[in-house]
């Protein structure tokens, strides 16, 4: 069963304060400018029913036609978390949390709420540690037709120091910033989140287990061994989140 949030279930909508970069996009979109949201898996295999039941879709459309936008997590009957150029723009600390006007039945095996890390301070994860990332985007970079199964792949972390080294810092990437983490292997690639899984979780563990670690956030290109894709990291934000769901 597929958890869907469409548009018009949103109340409103809290994102971290900071402008910042461009989400997850081609080279060529990003220098064209343009911001159009879409990520996809690649290298990955299909999900087990309901062993996922944390990772929603968002969905937009008009006249009753939605289509897949990006993705998000449960965290509780009403909140969704989210990256923030889903949902408002581009920001550097590129995370929200959507809070819906009707709530989840987390009484059902299809919908459980993930559970989080501690913060940034009490725990960092190495290099070359092995994390889940999901979603429904498209199978190939740069293809137009979104899966319509749940896909994950494993991709390990890339030492901060490492991706910034990739990145750069140009004017066309940004640096990699202590409130993002890299994850993708960079020695042959082929593994990756892209268009159309922004938003989605970046995680260890399934069902009551899991703990989300990353958001999918921006990258150049997909599955490419010279740039891992970047997340938001989670644990950066775990005070904030807690401030802002009291």
């Amino acid at each position: 069963m597929k958890i869907i949030v469409l548009a018009t279930l949103l109340t409103y909508i809290w994102a971290a304060p900071h402008p910042m970069i461009m989400p997850r996009l081609s080279l060529e979109d990003i220098l064209n400018g343009h911001q159009e949201l879409s990520e996809k898996i690649i290298g990955g295999v299909e999900v087990v029913p309901n062993s996922l039941p944390f990772q929603v879709s968002i969905q937009r459309g008009s006249l009753g036609v939605y289509a897949q936008s990006c993705g998000g997590s449960i965290l509780n009957e009403t909140i969704v978390l989210t990256a923030a150029h889903c949902v408002d723009g581009t920001w550097e600390d590129d995370i929200a949390l959507i809070v819906l006007t009707e709530p989840f039945d987390l009484s059902v095996p299809s919908a459980k709420p993930v559970s989080l890390p501690p913060p940034t301070s009490e725990y960092d994860a190495p290099a070359g540690t092995v994390f889940t990332v999901s979603g429904w985007g498209t199978t190939r970079y740069g293809g137009v037709l979104v899966s319509d199964v749940l896909l994950s792949v494993d991709v390990p972390v890339v030492a901060d120091v490492d991706c910034d080294a990739y990145y750069g810092g140009t004017d066309v990437t940004p640096k990699i910033y202590p409130s993002m983490l890299c994850a993708g292997n960079t020695t042959d690639g082929g593994i990756d989140a892209c268009q159309g899984d922004s938003g989605g979780p970046l995680f260890t563990g399934t069902g009551a287990d899991a703990v989300q670690h990353g958001i999918v956030s921006w990258g150049r290109s997909c599955a490419e061994p010279q740039w891992p894709g970047v997340y938001t990291q989670v644990s950066y934000f775990v005070d904030w989140i807690a401030l802002v769901m009291q």
